[in-house]
């Protein structure tokens, strides 16, 4: 009879032990993972502002530069995307090498 109580009081202490250790894991793994998450969408912000910031400096350099220069090659053809948006190009020669120039409308396109 008495090893029967006495089982009884250890498999309580056991489970009162595990239950402990639960909630002494379980509360620290999910503080980490709220914690996880507002770093992410930090992150995510600052990569987004950071992207933002590229476009507006590669615009400013397009507007200051006039356009794009680009330099015209046998095999490479005409770009479908810039006559969606209506952007007129025309071509200068220099030194045997044609370029295409591209005014502040492709500027839609980035």
């Amino acid at each position: 009879m008495l090893s029967i109580i006495r089982f009884r009081v250890d498999k309580k202490f056991f489970i009162y032990l595990n239950l402990i250790y639960f909630v002494a894991l379980f509360i620290p793994t999910i503080l980490i993972f709220y914690k996880f998450e507002s770093l992410l969408y930090e992150q995510l912000i600052k990569q987004a502002e950071s992207i933002y910031q590229q476009i507006v400096i590669t615009k400013k350099w397009i507007a200051d530069h006039g356009g794009i220069y680009v330099e015209k090659l046998p095999w490479v053809e005409p770009n479908p995307y810039l006559a969606q948006v209506g952007e007129n190009h025309f071509m200068i020669s220099s030194y045997q090498t044609t370029f295409r120039i591209f005014k502040k409308k492709l500027s839609l396109l980035v």
